[in-house]
């Protein structure tokens, strides 16, 4: 079973830019994650927080996009292209659709994730960890 199966997506996906037009029916056909679905939520309900309103998706301009993304600070660059990924997918479903006449996600620059390097552990390191199982405490 699905860790996130438990999870309701009617709720995941209660904002109106996600569930009007047929967007949760679309992006279920697809077999987004529930942890997917819940990161658009997140994503959208930041942006209409961000716009002060709740305005119709064919009604929010590049540079109300780009603002937001701008504005995001204390994240990730990782976490800043999955908001960005999370806009463009419904910018593109919304474009094929004919309810946006533009995908305004071509016109905004996308990030790069950071590189982070995984120092594997050396003999030393593996003798010493092993070398402490007979020390700690049985649980």
């Amino acid at each position: 079973m699905d860790r996130g199966s438990a999870v309701r997506p009617q709720k995941l996906y209660h904002h109106p830019l996600l569930k009007s037009y047929g967007y949760l029916i679309a992006a279920h056909a697809r077999r987004l994650s529930s942890h997917t679905l819940a990161d658009y939520s997140t994503t959208f309900r930041k942006l209409a927080q961000h716009l002060k309103t709740d305005p119709p998706i064919a009604s929010i301009t590049v540079n109300q996009v780009r603002a937001f993304l701008a504005a995001r600070r204390g994240i990730s660059k990782k976490t800043l292209l999955n908001m960005h990924v999370g806009l463009s997918e419904s910018w593109a479903w919304a474009t094929h659709q004919g309810i946006v006449p533009h995908y305004i996600s071509h016109d905004i620059s996308t990030l790069r994730p950071e590189q982070h390097t995984i120092e594997p552990f050396t003999e030393s390191d593996i003798r010493a960890m092993l070398s402490s199982l007979d020390k700690s405490k049985s649980y």
